[in-house]
């Protein structure tokens, strides 16, 4: 079964985005697996993870490094 979660765009707010990701987290019976698809998800993950990290599975890297590579 294939499923489409829209995501407000990056030019939105990102409390708005955030606020997105967690909703869609909702609908899964166990905590779904983050992928960034570019610097913009990666980057939005990385600076809200304390309120993210519980809620997906995710490999990151440290916030610094995250923000130094990009």
């Amino acid at each position: 079964m294939r499923r489409v979660f829209p995501v407000p765009a990056r030019s939105r707010p990102e409390a708005l985005r955030v606020e997105a990701l967690l909703a869609i987290e909702a609908t899964f019976e166990q905590p779904p697996v983050f992928f960034s698809s570019g610097d913009s998800s990666l980057l939005l993950f990385s600076r809200n993870r304390s309120v993210l990290e519980p809620f997906f599975r995710r490999h990151l890297a440290d916030a610094k490094l995250v923000e130094h590579l990009v």
